[in-house]
């Protein structure tokens, strides 16, 4: 499970009426998958991105610089909220902060939160500046920061494409996402910002599933009460199939067959036409 499907099956299981991105050009990758569904609002805020970037999708608010107290405080001040908030922020520790703590304030009551690359595999995909394509940076660190300081908020992290975190910003969650590790969090607390980079990554590995809060993809579709769709189960068997054909297919045949098999699940056309 991909992190728009979490995105995805959220907003169709809750009905949920509207949408933010907090990304960067080479963050994000989720808009043009979020279904439109029952959205009435879809936006994007996209930061570090140039005046000329574009990549075929509304681009509601742009800086191109990492500042984006503008941007926050004008929709603060507009008083629109957000049911649904996806961060999948520049992987620094301030960027990341940052983009949860706006996130947070522009959350509808009873909204959702869901945060990209909370559990990232290693040490040498976990540090505090970009390091290469692999970069997961420290978004995990933010996180935990995040839950730490705010008590009433439900979480937990789906143990899937690099962990997704589910903050649920309600008076009454889901009871199963209110449970909480108090003492490693307070653990946490005390002894995180007083680590070195590496020191702060391998106490978090040793505790990551007590941190995070961790959970199956069986075990969030439990705690939301979702039952997958059959579009989805055919989208997926589609994505693992398109996986092995980018292995075994010479390039240029890949395209060609790529676009016969999303026409075909689109339409609906029955299995020999592809």
């Amino acid at each position: 499970m991909r992190k728009y499907d979490i995105i995805n099956e959220l907003i169709r299981r809750r009905g949920l009426r509207s949408y933010l991105e907090i990304c960067t050009p080479t963050t994000g990758g989720s808009f043009s998958e979020v279904e439109r569904g029952t959205l009435v609002r879809r936006d994007r805020l996209m930061y570090r991105c140039p005046r000329d970037f574009a990549d075929g999708d509304t681009i509601t608010f742009r800086s191109t610089t990492e500042d984006i107290a503008g941007i926050v405080d004008q929709v603060r001040r507009s008083g629109l909220r957000y049911d649904l908030i996806f961060v999948d922020a520049w992987h620094t520790l301030p960027c990341a902060a940052r983009d949860l703590d706006a996130a947070l304030s522009l959350l509808t009551d009873d909204g959702f939160l869901v945060v990209h690359d909370c559990s990232p595999p290693n040490v040498n995909m976990a540090t505090s500046e970009h390091s290469g394509a692999c970069w997961h940076g420290v978004t995990y660190a933010a996180f935990l920061d995040l839950v730490a300081a705010h008590p009433e908020l439900g979480y937990y992290t789906v143990d899937a494409d690099v962990g997704c975190g589910i903050i649920r910003k309600s008076a009454a969650p889901n009871p199963a996402s209110t449970r909480r590790d108090t003492a490693m969090l307070g653990e946490w607390i005390a002894r995180a910002p007083g680590m070195g980079e590496r020191e702060r990554f391998e106490f978090f590995d040793i505790h990551r599933e007590r941190l995070l809060n961790l959970v199956s993809v069986r075990e969030f579709l439990n705690r939301e009460d979702i039952t997958l769709s059959g579009a989805f189960r055919l989208k997926a068997a589609a994505r693992l199939l398109w996986s092995w054909f980018k292995i075994l297919l010479p390039t240029c045949i890949r395209g060609r067959l790529r676009r016969r098999i999303l026409t075909a699940i689109s339409s609906g056309a029955p299995r020999n036409a592809l």
